[in-house]
Formats: C-alpha cells, structure tokens, sequence
C-alpha cells in the first residue's frame, strides 16, 4: 500500500465496463501481490461490467412514471423532456484551454490492419478531440482501442452490444477521497456540488478510475494489459475500448438511418474509462465518484436500483437527467426512451441508429466529469448545440428550441428575418431558447445569434423552410396534368433538409427537368429516397409509399405526388 499523506491508503483493481454497467466476474482471480509498501495491492478479483446496446425497445409505462414522478416530486427537470427528436450538430465548436486533458490513443492490430483504418481511426480522434477541448486538467490518459468482434480477453461480444470499455480503477477511504475531491473545486458546478456532498459516509471506501485520480491529484497509474488483465506485469493502459465489427458504424457525420455513430460510441466508453459509472453494475458496497449525485426527490438520495434515480449537483432540485434503472443495461447511464430519442445524450444507455451527439459544457456529461474531478472548460461564447425541431412552415410562427451556450444574447435572426426568442427555462438557465420562427421562402436558412457585446455566431444551414402548398395544391383525378413544376417544387424542399443535415444537394435523375418534360417513374424514387432519407437524418420518421415498386411503364398517380407532399406538410407543421 502506499501512503500519500493526505491521499490516504490507496487500492488498486479494474473495473472492466461495458459502456459502464458493471458485474462482477468469476473468471480465475490472480493470486494477491506481495509489493512494496508504496505500491498500490492489487485485488484478487476484476469486476467485468455491460455493454452499451442497440435500443431495440420501446418505452415502458416504468419510463414514463419516472419521468412523471420526477415532476410530481417538485424537481426542475433538465434531461429526457418530451419534445421533438433531433439530431446535434456534426459541427462542433470547442473551448480553447490554457492547459488540456490529453488521452493518448493507441491502436490496437485490429483497426491499424482493417482495410477502413484511416476511418476508423478518424472517427476515436474525432471524440477524443471533443473530449480534451473540455477539460484543462493537466492529466495524460492512455488507451487502448479495438474495432473487434471479440473482448480484450478473446470473449465474444455479448449479443446486440455495440461497444464496452475495460477501466483501471483504484480504492481510498471514503473522508481521503471526499477531501481530495473538495480541494480540487475549480468550477461554479464543483462549488455547487461539494456544498451538496453526503454530511457523512454513505460507504466505508470510494472506487474510482485511475486516470479520475490523477485529475484530482491522486498518484493512480494505469495498470491494464492489451489482454485486459494485469497478467503482462508492466501494464499501462487506463483503459481499452472496443467498438464491435459485427455492428454497423459509420466513421463520418452524419450517420444514414442503419448505422451508430462510432464518434459518439467513443465518446460513451471513453467518459467511462475516464470515471463515469456507478456501483450498482458490480454489486459492490463502496461507491463510484458518480454516486454522490444520485438524487429521487429534493433532499433525497437515492443509491439503489429501485425507483426512480436523477443526476444532480444541488441536492435534488434540478434534475439534470434520469438514471437508467433498466437492469439489462447500464446503472451508471442515462434512461433511454424508444427511437429516434429526443435527446440523444452521449451516455445514453441505449443507442439508436441515425443519431449522435457530443459531450458539451452544458451536457449531463460534461457536467459529471465536472464534479467527480476534471476541470470544465466553461464556454463564454454563444453556441447552438441543437436545433429542435430543426424544419418547419414558410409562413413561421411556430416555436422552436436551440440548445447550447445563450449568455449575454441580444438577438436572433433566422434567413436575414428577426425571430423573438425567450430563455425557455427562465433566465438563470442560458443553455436554451424558445425562438419563434419568422416568415421565409422554402429553403436551409443560417440562424445568427448577436451578442450584446463579441461576435456574432452563425449556424449555417440551421433550419430548413418547407413548402405547405403547391402548385395545383389540389390535384384532380383525371384534370390534373403531373407537371415539372410539382417535381421541382418538390425537390427544393428535399434539397432543403438536407442542407439541415449536412449534406450536398441530391444527385437528380434529369437535374435539369423542365416545363415540357415528360415525368417519369424515377423522379418519383428519386424523391421518396431522398426525402426518406434526409427525413430519418433530421430525426422524422418515414412509411411505405403506394406502389413500392414503382418503375419504368408505370403511370403517374395523383397519389404519387400527394403522398410527397403530405409527408413535408407533415414535417414543416
């Protein structure tokens, strides 16, 4: 054991986390280590946790009392609110930090050998850049990462998992680890936090990541082999994430509507290699750092499976997010409603396809890094996260919600036109708006936030204006002739999502279609394809046309045209 004066009496073990629920493993323990004084003891056993999943459910009565019963319980909810789904922004912008978190990746034979290394590679530094811009912490984190079908230890990846993470996690006594957390405070969310910790012990003894003892001044080295054991004897890693082959990622932003986000996945198993998790995956007694803000009610706490479980850093009042207490996933994750979700959270317990997000300053995330030891970058400047819903009518009026930073907001503007705004949870909540859209002509318009002091921000092609009548907006059976008009007025509205999403406009059969042409079979696929794309990218959802198989030496319906039409009435409101 080694005495760190005030760091008290320090154990090493690892915890083996799937996407962070953890469990304990029976597999043949090492014998314990005889070492020198100063030399953390190993444990004889490792805890092995859960993977983060596909969400392959839909929401539960369970689910929705929770959410109900939060609000009952007079808690200011932050997290999982109802609203329209939506999708974050591939675009992110990122705090500059005098010093930074910096995690050193190493990549294992599986992805430097995959014909798709460089993707696959592009995407873990993508997340691991998201992550070192939020933090300052002066600490180094060494991980391995694996694109494999198997775990590190040559075990199949459990069935429908998408990713999981192996941890090096330490032990100290419950007041040593409390202490060092507290003069660690550097945050206003740390200040809030610390005055909200447990007036006495709630566990003999903390168990935490080894790199989150570092960041709060520990001497907490990584001890993981490439195998996920401390077999090798000379090991180094803090953690090891693996994403699974067998699943299909997609490396670039924005992902189709069939495939998981590898950026965000990263990001998920690399939070918890850096601590987030609670003790309730592996049936321990001694607390995670994460369980000190775990909250059923104002001036309740709630450490257990049962009820309901909220994130909070002010004793309960805000709830910033819930808890999963969904058994087959992870305990230290965000509850996870049906797809597409509505806030696709980063630690979400369950992953939907078509979705992504990233950890922000104002993220439940960003804030559980926060106060468990790592230094939060607080961004000044304004910044959209999210836009939700991120399309709607050409006549406007309707109200629309933008997450990120809102502080010191003067105005906003939506295509050149000025559009009113409120902060939607009062003003000593700034990280969202209520924006009223004003009137435009179809098309991806840039919103622009100006401060009352600094620059103006730009969120380019950060709403899509739609058409909710046509040319000949009611067709005829047998009068109305299928003009070029309605496939082109068609097309600017499918071109305009997908701007919103991030993408280039649709490669057109005849892109040049004009008065006069004939209108053929594929210029009606080529709009319900990419309509039914960009629609499930922007969070929409999508069903069957008339005449699935519509091809050349079909004739042109009515139907045809309206069920288009329909459908982006439908999305624009």
């Amino acid at each position: 054991m080694k005495n760190a004066s005030i760091h008290g009496l320090v154990w090493l073990i690892v915890l083996a986390s799937m996407f962070s629920t953890l469990g304990y493993s029976s597999a043949n323990p090492q014998q314990p280590q005889t070492k020198p004084p100063d030399v953390p003891v190993l444990q004889t056993k490792p805890f092995v946790g859960k993977t983060l999943t596909r969400q392959v459910r839909t929401p539960g009565p369970s689910d929705l009392s929770k959410l109900k019963q939060n609000q009952e319980r007079g808690a200011q909810t932050r997290g999982n609110v109802v609203v329209p789904p939506t999708t974050k922004s591939a675009t992110n912008q990122l705090p500059e930090a005098t010093t930074a978190l910096v995690i050193n990746p190493t990549f294992d034979s599986s992805i430097t050998g995959n014909p798709n290394a460089a993707a696959i590679e592009g995407a873990i530094n993508q997340a691991i850049g998201v992550l070192q811009a939020r933090f300052s912490d002066n600490v180094t984190a060494s991980i391995l990462f694996r694109y494999a079908t198997t775990q590190p230890n040559g075990s199949p990846m459990p069935a429908g998992s998408l990713a999981l993470s192996f941890t090096t996690v330490y032990t100290s006594l419950w007041n040593t680890f409390i202490s060092q957390l507290t003069m660690d405070a550097k945050t206003s969310n740390d200040s809030t936090a610390n005055a909200n910790l447990p007036g006495s012990p709630l566990s003999n003894s903390i168990q935490y990541a080894s790199a989150n003892g570092r960041a709060i001044g520990f001497n907490t080295a990584g001890a993981l082999c490439a195998d996920g054991t401390f077999n090798c004897g000379n090991g180094t890693f803090d953690g090891i994430v693996t994403l699974n082959s067998a699943e299909p990622f997609a490396f670039t932003r924005p992902p189709g509507a069939g495939s998981f986000d590898a950026q965000r996945a990263t990001e998920h198993e690399v939070d918890e290699v850096l601590g987030l998790g609670s003790f309730l995956n592996n049936g321990a007694t001694n607390l995670q750092p994460q369980d000190l803000f775990s909250w059923s009610s104002p001036g309740t706490r709630n450490i257990t499976s049962n009820g309901t479980r909220y994130f909070s850093i002010n004793g309960g009042t805000t709830n910033i997010v819930n808890f999963s207490q969904d058994s087959t996933g992870d305990f230290g994750d965000w509850l996870s409603l049906a797809c597409p979700q509505a806030n696709p959270f980063v630690q979400n317990a369950f992953a939907c396809a078509g979705q992504f997000s990233d950890v922000t300053d104002t993220s439940p995330e960003g804030i559980n890094l926060d106060v468990i030891g790592y230094d939060l970058v607080i961004s000044t400047s304004l910044r959209i996260d999210s836009v939700t819903p991120p399309a709607g009518r050409t006549s406007g009026g309707q109200q629309i919600v933008l997450s990120g930073q809102f502080a010191g907001l003067s105005s906003v503007t939506m295509g050149g036109n000025s559009a009113s705004f409120f902060y939607t949870n009062g003003t000593g909540d700034t990280s969202k708006i209520t924006v009223t859209t004003p009137a435009h002509a179809v098309g991806a318009v840039n919103i622009v936030l100006t401060p009352t002091s600094g620059s103006t921000l730009t969120k380019t092609n950060g709403f899509a204006y739609l058409p909710t009548v046509f040319t000949d907006n009611t067709l005829t059976v047998g009068q109305t002739t299928v003009k070029a008009q309605h496939i082109l007025e068609l097309r600017h509205a499918v071109d305009a999502m997908r701007a919103v999403a991030g993408l280039s406009g649709a490669p057109w059969t005849d892109p040049s279609l004009a008065p006069g042409n004939i209108i053929k079979a594929v210029h009606i696929t080529d709009l319900r394809t990419f309509l039914d794309d960009a629609a499930t990218r922007l969070g929409f959802s999508t069903s069957p046309y008339t005449d699935p198989g519509l091809t050349t030496g079909f004739v042109i319906k009515r139907i045809h045209i309206e069920e288009l039409r329909q459908r982006i009435r439908t999305i624009a409101g």
